[in-house]
């Protein structure tokens, strides 16, 4: 059987505000800089907070649309913005279908780590001198090791967890907090627990299926 991917957080009911609140307490500076927090259900709060609406990118790993559209979201998160355009489209990888929903789907982990490294690059295109938050789920590590040009290896993210990277000018990357925790939340469910990819998500299996190894993509991909 495949690889199992990041599991679906249950979060306490005070988590998302919580990490709403943590959000808002970073200070935007005139650098470059980016935060991921995880989970997208913990995105609505921290959207509230004044002059801030949901830019919905298209970035899950079954394309096309088997999910609603921005405008279908908007009628129960109004905080969407529908008019915004995604800076990146998923594309199906040839023969690979979700187990569960029969669409065609890009296959995780190896393309699913390739897309997060073109993502980067987008984002210091598009985002170059602006403090960013992005909300996701824990294996954005990817998108965190890409930017960092890093190693996965010791990268776990938590739920409501917050990586915190900065760059000064066109320098590297560096991590200002690590999301592997969540100490801004003070109530969370014990049924959640930080998640991180290791080898398994790349090694191939038997008939064929890719999973990353085959084009030499791993752990370390991001490494230069």
């Amino acid at each position: 059987p495949p690889p199992p991917s990041p599991p679906p957080p249950c979060l306490h009911p005070s988590s998302a505000p919580a990490l709403a609140q943590y959000v808002g307490s970073l200070q935007e500076n005139d650098d470059q800089s980016t935060v991921t927090p995880r989970t997208v259900s913990s995105r609505n709060p921290s959207s509230r907070r004044p002059s801030r609406q949901l830019r919905s990118k298209s970035l899950y790993a079954t394309p096309g649309d088997v999910l609603p559209s921005p405008e279908e979201r908007f009628a129960y998160f109004p905080h969407v913005d529908p008019t915004y355009q995604s800076l990146h489209r998923v594309e199906p990888t040839p023969g690979f279908t979700c187990p569960k929903t029969g669409h065609d789907c890009e296959a995780f982990a190896g393309h699913y780590t390739k897309r997060m490294g073109e993502f980067a690059k987008k984002i210091e295109e598009h985002h170059c001198g602006e403090a960013i938050v992005c909300f996701s789920h824990a294996a954005s590590v990817a998108l965190v090791a890409a930017l960092l040009k890093c190693s996965m290896r010791e990268l776990k993210f938590a739920a409501c967890g917050v990586y915190e990277l900065e760059r000064i000018n066109d320098g590297p990357w560096r991590m200002v907090n690590n999301g592997d925790g969540n100490p801004h939340v003070s109530e969370t469910s014990p049924t959640t627990y930080p998640w991180g990819f290791s080898e398994k998500h790349f090694e191939e299996v038997d008939g064929g299926r890719y999973f990353g190894e085959s084009e030499g993509v791993g752990l370390d991909y991001f490494v230069p």
